[in-house]
Formats: C-alpha cells, sequence, structure tokens
C-alpha cells in the first residue's frame, strides 16, 4: 500500500465512521475531549503547587508592624491613601491605635480605630463593630452611622460604668466628654454586661482626630485571604519605604507545605484519567476494527501489511484528535479556567497558546504511539481470525 492509497484509505475510513459509526464517534469525542480537558487542569494545578512551594504561604490572615518613633495621624493617613490599590484590594480592615486623656479618667487610656478606606474617606469596620450593633451592646443611644464616622463628627460612644477592663472606674457621661482635647457629644453608651465586644472606654470618628495626634502601639493589616510571602514581600516593601526605620515589622510564619497532599494527589488523579482515556480511546477503536475484520483480510491477502493498516488506522485517530483538542483547548480557556480561578488563582499565568500547543503535540504523539502499538497487536489477531 502507497503512500497515495493509505491516505485514501484513511479519508474513507473516517467518512464511513461518520456514517455507520455516529454513536461511537460520539464517544471517541467525549474521551478526547475529558482527556484534554483534565491536561489542561492537571498542568495548571501543578503550576500552582510549584508556586506555593516556591513561594510559601503565610499562616496568618494580617501584616502588622509596631511603631518606634513618631507617627502622626497625618502621616498615618498618607500612609493609607498612598497604598497601591492591589495591595489595598487584599485589605479587610486596618486596626490602628493612640491614647488621650479622657475628662472623669485620671490616666491616659488607649482608644481604637477599626477602619475601612473606601473613595478616600475613612469608616468604621462593619466586621469589627457590626456584631455591636447586631448584639444590642449599646446601653443607652445609639452607635455612630458610617456618615457620621466618615465625615469626622465629634459624636462618641463610651463604655458605661463598672467595665472591668476600664483603667479606672468610668464616671456616668452626661452629655459629652473631652478626649483629643476636643468636647464630643456622647451619643451613646456599651452596656459593660457586654464588655468583652470592646476593650477600651471610648470610640470616636477617627477623621475627627486632630491630624497631629501621635499613633503608638501596633499596626494591623487584617487580610481577607491568606497569601504568599511574594504578597507578604510586596506589603512589608511598601511599608518599610514609607515609614523607614520608624517601625519594626512582625514576623509571620510561612507555611512552605501547604496543602501539598492535595495538590499532589489531584495531578496524579489527572494524569490517570488521561491514561485511562487514550486506553478508552483504544478499547472504542477495537470494536471498529471488528467491524472491519473482513475488509482487512483482504488488504492483507492482497499484500498489505499489518503494519501499514496500523499507521493508516492510528492516522484516523490523529486526525479525530487534532480538531478536537484545539476545541477543548479553547473551552478550557474561555470558560472553565474562568471558573477554577477563583478557586485557584495563581493557575492562570500558567496558559499561553505555546503551552495549549505544546500539551496537545506531546499527549497527541503519546497517544498515538499507545494506539498504534495496540492497534498492531489488535489488527494482527483480528486478521488471523479472518484467515482462518
Amino acid at each position: 500500500m502507497g503512500l497515495k492509497e493509505e491516505r485514501m484509505y484513511t479519508l474513507k475510513n473516517l467518512r464511513n465512521m461518520m456514517k455507520n459509526h455516529i454513536g461511537m464517534l460520539v464517544l471517541l469525542v467525549i474521551s478526547m475531549f475529558v482527556s484534554f480537558g483534565v491536561l489542561f487542569f492537571g498542568v495548571g494545578l501543578y503550576y500552582q503547587y510549584s508556586k506555593n512551594i516556591e513561594d510559601g504561604e503565610i499562616d496568618s490572615y494580617a501584616v502588622g508592624f509596631s511603631i518606634n518613633d513618631i507617627i502622626t495621624k497625618k502621616n498615618f493617613c498618607e500612609f493609607v491613601k498612598n497604598m497601591p490599590n492591589k495591595l489595598m484590594g487584599d485589605v479587610s480592615y486596618i486596626t490602628c491605635f493612640s491614647s488621650t486623656q479622657v475628662s472623669g479618667i485620671d490616666e491616659e487610656i488607649p482608644v481604637a480605630f477599626y477602619l475601612q478606606y473606601s473613595e478616600g474617606k475613612f469608616e468604621y469596620s462593619d466586621k469589627v463593630f457590626q456584631p455591636m450593633i447586631d448584639d444590642l451592646v449599646i446601653k443607652d443611644g445609639s452607635f455612630f452611622t458610617q456618615e457620621q464616622y466618615s465625615n469626622g463628627e465629634k459624636k462618641a460612644v463610651v463604655m458605661g460604668s463598672g467595665n472591668v477592663n476600664q483603667p479606672t472606674s468610668a464616671p456616668e457621661y452626661t452629655n459629652s466628654v473631652t478626649a483629643f482635647g476636643q468636647s464630643y457629644d456622647v451619643i451613646g453608651t456599651i452596656n459593660p454586661a457586654n464588655s468583652s465586644y470592646f476593650f477600651y472606654s471610648i470610640y470616636v470618628p477617627f477623621s475627627s482626630v486632630p491630624d497631629d495626634t501621635i499613633m503608638n502601639d501596633g499596626v494591623y493589616l487584617a487580610l481577607n485571604n491568606k497569601i504568599t510571602k511574594s504578597e507578604y514581600d510586596d506589603f512589608t516593601a511598601y511599608i518599610s519605604e514609607f515609614f523607614k526605620d520608624k517601625i519594626t515589622l512582625y514576623e509571620p510564619a510561612f507555611d512552605l507545605a501547604s496543602n501539598t497532599s492535595y495538590y499532589i494527589t489531584v495531578v496524579l488523579i489527572s494524569v490517570i484519567i488521561a491514561i485511562l482515556s487514550a486506553l478508552n480511546i483504544s478499547i472504542l477503536y477495537n470494536y471498529i476494527i471488528i467491524s472491519r475484520t473482513r475488509q482487512l483480510t483482504i488488504m492483507r491477502i492482497c499484500g498489505g501489511l499489518t503494519s501499514n493498516l496500523s499507521i493508516s488506522t492510528a492516522n484516523e485517530i490523529i486526525l479525530i484528535m487534532l480538531p478536537v483538542s484545539i476545541i477543548s483547548a479553547l473551552c478550557y480557556d474561555k470558560f472553565i479556567l474562568t471558573v477554577l480561578s477563583a478557586k485557584f488563582p495563581l493557575m492562570k499565568a500558567a496558559y499561553n497558546p505555546y503551552v495549549y500547543a505544546e500539551i496537545i503535540l506531546i499527549y497527541s504523539a503519546i497517544s498515538y504511539l499507545l494506539n498504534l502499538f495496540l492497534l498492531h497487536h489488535n489488527l494482527g489477531k483480528k486478521i488471523k481470525e479472518g484467515l482462518k
């Protein structure tokens, strides 16, 4: 059988399959589609796994630093406002502290601010303060509205008397209290019975505090999710560049082997599924060969070599596989990858047209050789049976 006859034989068999074995063809296409899908997924997952091993994951949901020198509220506001959007997008809320003399209390008391920064304004963090509002721990009056807080209105929420966390016994506040050298209208008091929610004795809007107020203690950037070491390095680079030697960074722990067994297991499962799919293609084609036994026997009697017949049949598989692989890559990239990126955020960086082409070529070549071997074995058996 010459090269031209071999091509004609291959095309004729494909036309015959589309006409007489449509169900088998559909199963072949599905099997190939699954093979390429799990291979694309396996490659992306391995990339995610390797980056996590290389990069590490912070065993914490916060980036923090202590203050060693004078940092004013104005400095701190500039720090937050100039934070790159990429970093700010990872921040859930910010905790910072100051101290003030409060009327009716003998010593300075610490004041905590739990902030969200949005559209140029500082708001209080819903994640921290909303439980107090929901659980009705306000004894009298009400809590700030976000508008009052972001506008820096001189409003205060104070702890009622009897709170064990206060430095001294607090007086019963009436309509106003002095803090940060300013007079604040008291709009609510916290029930001491629920004081476990809040350690400090007074809460005022951050924007109401004078710009020269000294910030002290530590600063914590609470994050939406755990971040990798490189993302942590981006945060610390910005913090160190902005504050220089005025701060000391808190060193987090890194979990370099995070989810290692999970990633390895899923990658291995993906490889196994791809191999089984390739074997399934050979098994499906074996049924097609059975229907050609008489034809193959005649061709063998007429001088056709089993190897040539095997190559011709394997070529049929490749002619089906290549267009299916391209469609699989397009569907995976446009639809499936979008969904997977929510769970595996680093995966998307693993792909480009060259990577897809390499996966397709490598798998097609391996599948071709595997099917050629199995076809040669099966064809030889069927031809011997036909000659009997």
